[in-house]
């Protein structure tokens, strides 16, 4: 099922500026307050299961700031939480980590699943694939502009957005619906259209010091430095990314299990704090199409 979104109004309201000006401290506070194992244990002592698992990237586990997930259980959801800032795709359903002597690491869909059986879980939130386009792996579907030979290495964007992440989202979607339970539903999302200027996350108390930016320093290095062609590549690289994933929600034998959202209309270019992430108020409004979803699911 695909899920097209309404532009919204500008983050303007009292609340909306309240919680953009949280300081780092009040951050850490906040989270955990949301997350401590006081609360988990509170379920945990009426024997309720937390019907939702999220695994996922920095939208759903970032540590500067307030995101989908820190909403959604202010919201009242009980999420058991996997996620983790910076995870790419192929590493989340495949496992493509290993440790010093070269021993492969579990797979984390081993645990996603194993964690949705334990809390009798139906519901998957999915954030992913966005850190398989920014950082290093930018540069890859970039020709460098004094080659002449257009924009883009157009095989390998057409593969990796038409063959690889089609097909590991398809792969995740069999998994869960066969190992947990055939009805079983996963939503997720799209990114917004990222401004590539530079941004990145600095000077934060708890070992944050300089983290990003991941768009531009490849833009720049392969000779795209005005404004408007960053725009357009990023826009060009999400444009195909949110395709694909419509394509997955509308095929028949996933519609009944796969859930898209499309959260282009909604992301204004102001509700970017850097980069990759917004403010957080504006993913508190991602979160309410969200938790609006996930009721009607």
């Amino acid at each position: 099922m695909i899920f097209k979104l309404e532009p919204q109004a500008e983050l303007e309201s009292p609340a909306d500026v309240a919680i953009d000006e949280l300081t780092p401290e009040d951050v850490e506070r906040l989270k955990y307050e949301i997350w401590s194992d006081e609360r988990v244990m509170a379920f945990e002592s009426v024997a309720m299961p937390r019907g939702i698992v999220a695994e996922g990237d920095s939208w759903f586990d970032y540590a500067p700031g307030i995101d989908i997930l820190d909403h959604l259980t202010k919201l009242g959801h009980a999420i058991a939480k996997v996620a983790e800032g910076g995870d790419s795709l192929e590493n989340m359903v495949f496992g493509s980590k290993y440790d010093r002597r070269f021993a492969r690491r579990t797979n984390p869909l081993n645990e996603t699943i194993r964690l949705m059986k334990d809390e009798g879980a139906k519901v998957l939130l999915f954030s992913g694939g966005g850190n398989d386009i920014a950082g290093d792996e930018l540069e890859a579907y970039l020709n460098h502009k004094d080659l002449n030979l257009g924009t883009f290495r157009t095989p390998y964007v057409d593969y990796v957005f038409g063959t690889a992440i089609r097909a590991t989202y398809e792969h995740l979607i069999r998994r869960v619906r066969t190992e947990v339970a055939a009805d079983a539903q996963i939503v997720s999302h799209g990114y917004g259209w990222a401004i590539p200027d530079g941004r990145a996350v600095i000077n934060l108390p708890w070992g944050y010091r300089f983290v990003g930016p991941w768009l531009r320093p490849a833009l720049t290095k392969k000779n795209y430095v005005e404004a408007n062609e960053r725009r357009e590549i990023i826009r060009t690289l999400v444009n195909r990314f949110n395709d694909t994933l419509a394509s997955i929600a509308d095929e028949p034998q996933f519609r009944d299990n796969f859930h898209y959202i499309d959260l282009r209309a909604i992301i204004q270019d102001d509700w970017w704090v850097n980069e990759l992430h917004l403010k957080n108020s504006a993913y508190g409004r991602v979160a309410a199409e969200f938790d609006r979803i996930i009721r009607a699911l």
